[in-house]
C-alpha cells in the first residue's frame, strides 16, 4: 500500500445501505483513525459510483456488484470461522501452543492476562499477537502481517472477532453488580426511590420510573367505553375486566404520562379489543405523550404495583371476592441481558434483525421501530422516521415473539415508546445515554467527525 494511503481511511456505501449500516461501519475507520493511527489519518465516506482515484488505484476498476440481499444469514455465515485462537504459555517449562477456538467468533472471557495468544485470520494474511498485562511476549517473525497487542490497546480489527468484546470501565447496562437483592415479598419496591433519578440502570431494572406518588386515574372497559373507577376502590381490580390507569408524574420541569392497560384473565375478546382501542384514544386525546403499557393479569411491573400508595393490588376472580394479592412473577426472575432488535420493511417485506453485542443509544435507527426484550417486558421504540408499516407490523411481531417463546413469558408487558420521550426505565438499559444525541442529524455529527 503507497505511503499516501496510509493517511486516508476509506469508508465505501453501497447504493441501497441504510442509515443505521452507515453509522456502525463509520464507528470502524473512526477508531482505527483515533487509535491506530494516532489521529493522524483521515476518513473519507465514499458513495457507490463516486470512488476516488487512490482506490481505483489499489483495486483496480470496479466491476459489477451484486444487489442487495434481504436474507443476511449467508454474508453472515461465510463472514464466521474466519479466525482461530491459540494460547501460548510456558506454564510447564516449557513454550507450548493450545488450541483454545478453532473457529470465530470467540468470548472475550477466553483471554487471559497470564498469557499471551495468537489470533490467526490466516484467510486474510492477518496474524493477532495478544498480550496479557501480566506477560512478556518473545518474539517472533513471519512474511504475513502481525499485529502485536498489549492488553488495553485491542483494535477495532481485533475486536471484530469476538461477539462479546467489552472494554475497561465501559458500561453496558443493568448486570448481577446493579442487584439490590432479592425480593421475596412485595407491597412497595423495596429501596430507596431517591435513587431511581440518579441511577438509571436501577431504575431500568426494577421498572420504576418514579416511587409511585404520583397522580393515579382509573377507568374500567364497560360496554365498548370508559367507566370512571371510585378512587376508593383504586388498587382492586376484577379478574373478568379490562381497566385503563393513566398515571402521570414529573420528570424535572415536564409531566410524564403512562397509560396502563390491564387486562383480565377472564376478559372477553370484545373487551380486550375495546381496552386497546380506548388505550389509542386516549393516548390520542393527550397528543401521543404517554406511554403505553399493555398488562395482563399476574404480570403485572413492579411501578404499576406501587401506585396505590402503599396498599396490595388485589385482584377478584369474575367478583365473587378478594383473593390473597397477588406479586408479580417479574420480581422473582434473575436479571438478564438486554436484547435489541430492528424491524424495518427498507427491503420490500418486514424483516425482524438482532443487534448484535452490546447495545448503545446509537443503535437505535431513527428510520425503524426497535424492540428491545429486557425479559420482563418488551419495549416498542418508533423512530421518528419510521414508516407505516414498520409502525403498524412490530406491536404483532412483538407479541408473537414473547408468546412463542419457549421459557413461558407469555403476557408479559408490552411497551411502546416513541423517540424522544424515552422514561428511565428504557434508557437505562443503554450505556450513556445522551438525551440530546438527536437534537441533530446522526450522519451529520459522523461527517463532521471525519
Amino acid at each position: 500500500m503507497s505511503p499516501s494511503l496510509l493517511q486516508d481511511i476509506y469508508q465505501w456505501c453501497g447504493s441501497e445501505c441504510n442509515r443505521f449500516e452507515r453509522l456502525k461501519a463509520s464507528e470502524v475507520p473512526i477508531d482505527i483513525r483515533d487509535n491506530e493511527r494516532n489521529g493522524r489519518a483521515k476518513v473519507h465516506m465514499v458513495e457507490e459510483g463516486d470512488e476516488p482515484d487512490p482506490i481505483i488505484g489499489v483495486l483496480g476498476p470496479k466491476t459489477s456488484i451484486a444487489p442487495s440481499t434481504p436474507d443476511d444469514d449467508k454474508v453472515e455465515t461465510s463472514n464466521r470461522k474466519k479466525a482461530a485462537l491459540y494460547m501460548i504459555s510456558d506454564a510447564s517449562g516449557s513454550m507450548k501452543v493450545t488450541s483454545v477456538a478453532a473457529s470465530s467468533p470467540f468470548k472475550q472471557a477466553m483471554l487471559s492476562p497470564e498469557e499471551c495468544y495468537i489470533l490467526d485470520n490466516g484467510v486474510d494474511k492477518t496474524i493477532f499477537v495478544w498480550k496479557g498485562a501480566a506477560k512478556h511476549f518473545c518474539d517472533n517473525t513471519s512474511n504475513i502481517l502481525i499485529q502485536v497487542l498489549p492488553a488495553g490497546g485491542e483494535t477495532s480489527l481485533f475486536k471484530q472477532f469476538f461477539s462479546d468484546w467489552r472494554d475497561k470501565d465501559e458500561t453496558t447496562g443493568p448486570s448481577k453488580a446493579y442487584t439490590i437483592g432479592r425480593i421475596a415479598k412485595v407491597k412497595q419496591v423495596p429501596f430507596d426511590a431517591s435513587t431511581l433519578h440518579t441511577n438509571k440502570a436501577m431504575a431500568a431494572q426494577h421498572g420504576m420510573v418514579d416511587d409511585g406518588k404520583g397522580k393515579v386515574k382509573i377507568w374500567r372497559v364497560e360496554d365498548g367505553a370508559n367507566v370512571p373507577v371510585d378512587p376508593s376502590s383504586y388498587g382492586h381490580f376484577y379478574g373478568g375486566d379490562c381497566y385503563l390507569i393513566l398515571y402521570s408524574y414529573r420528570q424535572g420541569s415536564w409531566e410524564q404520562h403512562i397509560i396502563y392497560t390491564w387486562q383480565g384473565l377472564k376478559c372477553t375478546q370484545d373487551e380486550l379489543a375495546a381496552s386497546a382501542f380506548l388505550t389509542v384514544k386516549l393516548d390520542d386525546s393527550m397528543g401521543g405523550a404517554p406511554v403505553q403499557v399493555r398488562v395482563t393479569q399476574g404480570q403485572e411491573p413492579p411501578h404499576l404495583m406501587s401506585i396505590f400508595q402503599g396498599k396490595p393490588m388485589i385482584i377478584h376472580s369474575g367478583g365473587t371476592g378478594p383473593k390473597r394479592p397477588q406479586t408479580s412473577k417479574s420480581l422473582q426472575s434473575g436479571i438478564r441481558p438486554p436484547r435489541l432488535f430492528g424491524c424495518s420493511n427498507k427491503t420490500g417485506r418486514l424483516s425482524v434483525e438482532e443487534v448484535p453485542g452490546d447495545i448503545t443509544q446509537s443503535d437505535l435507527a431513527t428510520d425503524d421501530v426497535m424492540l428491545l426484550d429486557t425479559w420482563d417486558q418488551v419495549f416498542i421504540w418508533i423512530g421518528k422516521d419510521a414508516n407505516d408499516v414498520e409502525k403498524e407490523g412490530a406491536p404483532k411481531i412483538a407479541k408473537e415473539y414473547v408468546d412463542s417463546d419457549p421459557s413461558g413469558r407469555k403476557g408479559i408487558p408490552i411497551t411502546t415508546i416513541k423517540q424522544g420521550a424515552e422514561p428511565p426505565t428504557f434508557t437505562g438499559w443503554f450505556q450513556a445515554w445522551d438525551p440530546k444525541m438527536w437534537d441533530t442529524d446522526p450522519l451529520d455529527r459522523i461527517r463532521a467527525r471525519f
